[in-house]
């Protein structure tokens, strides 16, 4: 147009598009239905879920919760993309890390296998050289039972670097019910792994306060086909296990619950997943103001991990649209920390364009698509807000089961 032209059309009122359609009514949509059904009953379109709970095929807003709860905890800033690095293989961790770094990974998720012939040769200087590669990065230990000399490997570590125990960030990950539940038995008797985590978290407190010693990780539990509303439970009775333990030592559970951490998988169900995460924080906060534990001081953060159980050997391609599903799934439920599995990681090592992609999947989502620009996005939704009332609800009796026949520790028993 040029610029002697009449000037651009503009609107006086308020525009609202919806004004434009005819606004839909339930006994519509029941009419339409019941005539494509031929026949059929209306009830024959829900769905059970896994856990038990039926999936109606339209909400409304007479679905919503008798009692909306607001979800507090959720992320400030955008999520951290995690790299898992594998470190049965220390001559080629450094490679790894710096790969990861440079690829666009905000954090490192560092596992090895307590049983892999390789653990003897770690050494403070070889993490030295780990910590010099990640370069600051936030660092998520995940030693399993060796998680207390992984921890010590770390901290000897800066001695050589001269890098601050204060400077370090991430998590101790000490998770000894969850290392019972993968492997069947620890390095070491319950009590004593109590022991040493009591001493952990008070050696935190004093010296790393930017370390979270204790996780709280169902992903044994889901590999071995736990259900969104048994993960959910098996979170609680585990923190309640860790803080009963933990005040028996002279810690109270608010210092507990400021040093530890969630670590759950996010499975193919967008909805439940979803769902799932919005139910554990406000689960977890009802349980931390049981313990007494402040509402600005009941949050903890979650890391959403890909499941394995979700990946296949077959056809790996496939797993790349998976992986997209799980960190599009962990960012709108409000996980703080995302960790994507390579497309072939169920075959064995995975190669280099597997670990960028499972990077950059998070990463395109987050900075192209801005996914985690919106605090709780499922919020005001009628299915999300059912759904998470019911997980809440089922979950919690599955809880007070387990508690019934002595907790955590007595069920994994």
């Amino acid at each position: 147009m040029a610029a002697n032209d009449s000037k651009m059309p503009t609107f006086d009122d308020e525009l609202r598009i919806a004004m434009q359609f005819p606004r839909p009514f339930y006994e519509a949509w029941e009419d339409e239905a019941t005539r494509s059904l031929k026949g059929r009953p209306l009830a024959s379109l829900e769905a059970t879920t896994h856990e038990g709970l039926v999936i109606k095929p339209l909400y409304t807003a007479a679905d919503l919760p008798t009692n909306p709860q607001d979800i507090d905890g959720f992320r400030e800033g955008p999520s951290e993309v995690a790299c898992p690095v594998d470190l049965r293989d220390p001559k080629g961790t450094i490679g790894r890390i710096v790969e990861a770094r440079d690829c666009g990974a905000d954090a490192l998720w560092i596992w090895v296998d307590r049983r892999s012939s390789s653990w003897g040769s770690l050494t403070a200087g070889a993490f030295a050289l780990f910590l010099e590669a990640a370069d600051g990065a936030p660092l998520y230990l995940d030693g399993r039972g060796a998680a207390p000399a992984l921890a010590a490997l770390l901290i000897a570590s800066t001695q050589r670097i001269d890098n601050g125990l204060d400077r370090l960030v991430g998590g101790f990950d000490i998770d000894p019910l969850g290392v019972l539940a993968a492997d069947g038995s620890l390095p070491t008797s319950l009590v004593g792994a109590f022991d040493l985590m009591a001493e952990a978290l008070k050696w935190c407190n004093e010296l790393a306060p930017r370390m979270r010693t204790i996780a709280l990780s169902t992903i044994p539990h889901a590999k071995a086909g736990a259900t969104a509303v048994q993960e959910l439970a098996i979170i609680l009775a585990t923190g309640v296990a860790y803080m009963r333990e933990m005040e028996k030592r002279g810690i109270p559970p608010e210092a507990v619950n400021q040093k530890l951490r969630f670590v759950t998988t996010v499975g193919r169900d967008l909805f439940m997943e979803t769902a799932k995460f919005r139910a554990l924080r406000l689960l977890w906060r009802r349980v931390a103001e049981a313990c007494d534990v402040s509402r600005s001081a009941s949050t903890a953060p979650i890391h959403a991990v890909a499941s394995p159980r979700c990946l296949t050997v077959r056809d790996p391609w496939v797993n790349l649209l998976r992986g997209t599903a799980a960190a599009y799934t962990g960012i709108i439920g409000g996980a703080d920390v995302v960790t994507v599995l390579p497309y072939d990681s169920v075959a064995g090592k995975s190669d280099d364009l597997a670990r960028r992609l499972a990077i950059n999947t998070s990463t395109i989502l987050r900075e192209e698509s801005f996914i985690d620009r919106v605090s709780d996005p499922a919020a005001g939704s009628y299915l999300f807000e059912r759904l998470t009332a019911d997980l809440c609800l089922a979950a919690w009796e599955e809880f007070q089961r387990i508690e019934g026949v002595g907790g955590m520790v007595d069920m994994l028993r």
